[in-house]
């Protein structure tokens, strides 16, 4: 009797328990409490800022394999997933895939087995915001990896109040969780994401910083702003966007991008997309200048330009100006003598002036002159390097404002010389627009600025035989702008050509050869390789490296005399 009850008390005992019943759930602690974790049930939160290997990596994963799990990762669970898993709260997603990678090399258990603390649920948001805070503390986050990860819980904030949230809301809301963002950074990663990042993805995920995203969205909002100034007076076909995407896009390799070449780039797509007189390269570059907007922001827009100045950079005649002295208000009829007797006399000798036409502008003394067609009243003018010696004429009078009050006479107004006149007019195209061969404004003249011009007019001439490539930009002192990127031997005809203007001695022609380029010949199919608006383009090369040369001549005699 006594063994049957004790063998009926030993089934009982062996016995399974209770199984809950089928879609019953266990209720989760409502308190931080230690587990006990295998990786299998386990996973990364989905919601984690970082979307690239932690740089890091290799680091941690040789400390976690001699050391072990040095801290211990806080785990969570959503009530509302269908998946029986734990997902980390606030950090430790690295953690777990190199723990997952050491388990599978060396099947080591204290790699699979994790030492965790369970919090509970704090809600979508709070894990977006303690992972981002968690890997902004050891600053492993990338720029464009926060902008997503505030963005990310910018749309849960929306979507949890029911409405739309300003960038100050969020700023003061992430504050009081703390991470505090200024709402500064907050609009540059919205107009990142919005402007940037869709077109160089691979850049921005490669690891620029928050200097390098501050020159790109200044570099668009100017070009924007200007975009906008310049399409009332000029209407374009394509959209801002288009321009600026499409040369982001051409640009996205973080082994060969560099800002200079997209703003290069940049200006080169916005002159093609709005062929405007007026607008050169030189303008877009003042545009797009940070320091020009920090002083249009601090003193306002630049006031107009004097009219004889804006006629020069458009393409005046240099016979039709004349650089002349300003005179003291006080001796203006001795002035006019001593003009008017130079006329008699041929001058003993000639002061070599440079090149290059500049237009002067003075705000108290103001001189304009006009070109008579009488012989006696034309200027003194001095080509150089084209004679054994220069063929001076007489110099023009000129009557200074307060002669000209003192007499109630007008000063004479100097000729107005629209680009449309211009008899090369038709040349004003392209990379480098042309409306004088041979003037060079005085905002230009320099060894920068012509280098860069040579450069243009190289590559756009270049381009008639595809040969682009076959030049590259040099701005090495000494350089006229470009150099050959193949030998010579290999180079087309009309690079050859270029590399002697260059002053490669090893780049000749021959006379076919260049009469082919230029001239062509009497039969009908034998036209020239460059027409008329690239003949105008060779000749305002020509010119520019002149200019080029004679400042350059000019840097090295100031070096041996200095």
């Amino acid at each position: 009797m006594t063994s049957k009850k004790g063998q009926a008390l030993g089934d009982m005992l062996l016995q399974r328990g209770r199984s809950p019943a089928p879609g019953v759930v266990a209720a989760l602690p409502v308190n931080e409490m230690p587990m006990v974790l295998t990786l299998d049930q386990l996973r990364p939160n989905p919601d984690n800022p970082r979307t690239n290997r932690n740089p890091k990596y290799d680091d941690i994963k040789a400390s976690i394999r001699v050391k072990g799990l040095g801290t211990v990762p806080k785990i969570t669970r959503n009530p509302d997933s269908a998946e029986d898993v734990y997902i980390f709260s606030d950090g430790g997603n690295t953690r777990y895939a190199i723990l997952t990678e050491l388990w599978e090399e060396t099947q080591d258990e204290r790699f699979r087995r994790i030492q965790c603390v369970f919090t509970p649920w704090p809600g979508r948001l709070k894990c977006v915001i303690g992972h981002l805070a968690e890997n902004d503390v050891r600053g492993d986050l990338l720029f464009i990896e926060r902008a997503l990860g505030i963005a990310k819980a910018k749309a849960i904030y929306q979507e949890e109040t029911g409405k739309i949230v300003s960038q100050r809301e969020l700023e003061l809301f992430l504050r009081t969780e703390g991470y505090p963002v200024s709402q500064s950074n907050i609009s540059r990663m919205e107009y990142t994401l919005e402007h940037l990042y869709p077109h160089m993805p691979a850049l921005f995920n490669s690891g620029i910083g928050r200097p390098q995203v501050a020159q790109l969205v200044t570099l668009r909002g100017a070009a924007l702003k200007a975009w906008n100034i310049f399409t009332v007076d000029y209407p374009v076909s394509v959209s801002f966007n288009e321009v600026f995407g499409t040369v982001c896009h051409s640009l996205d390799d973080p082994e060969h991008y560099t800002f200079e070449t997209l703003k290069d780039e940049l200006i080169s797509a916005l002159l093609q997309a709005m062929p405007a007189p007026g607008i050169t390269y030189d303008r877009w570059l003042i545009e797009l200048d940070p320091n020009e907007q920090n002083r249009r922001k601090l003193f306002g827009e630049p006031a107009p330009l004097p009219q004889h100045i804006v006629d020069a950079d458009k393409g005046a005649d240099a016979k039709e100006e004349s650089i002349v002295p300003a005179a003291t208000p006080d001796s203006p009829v001795s002035l006019i003598s001593e003009a008017n007797h130079s006329a008699n006399e041929k001058p003993s000798a000639v002061v070599r002036q440079p090149d290059a036409v500049i237009s002067l502008s003075d705000n108290h003394v103001s001189v304009d002159l006009a070109v008579s067609q009488e012989p006696v009243e034309q200027k003194e003018e001095e080509q150089l390097d084209l004679y054994g010696e220069s063929a001076p004429s007489v110099a023009l009078p000129f009557v200074s404002d307060a002669a000209a009050v003192e007499h109630h006479e007008a000063l004479p107004t100097a000729p107005v010389n629209k680009v449309a006149e211009s008899p090369v007019a038709f040349a004003n195209t392209g990379l480098e627009p042309v409306t004088d061969i041979w003037q060079i404004s005085a905002l230009q003249d320099d060894p920068e600025h012509l280098q860069d011009a040579a450069f243009r007019l190289a590559f756009e001439l270049a381009e008639v035989l595809e040969a682009e490539q076959e030049l590259s930009e040099d701005n090495a002192p000494g350089s006229v702008g470009y150099r050959l990127e193949v030998r010579v031997q290999q180079a087309s005809p009309i690079t050859r050509l270029l590399a002697g203007l260059a002053g490669d001695a090893d780049a000749s022609l021959s006379a076919t050869e260049l009469t082919n380029i230029v001239f062509g010949t009497e039969r009908p199919e034998d036209w020239p390789l460059l027409d008329d608006v690239q003949t105008v383009k060779l000749l305002r090369l020509i010119r520019v490296i002149r200019r080029l040369r004679e400042l350059q001549r000019q840097c090295r005699d100031e070096e041996r005399q200095g």
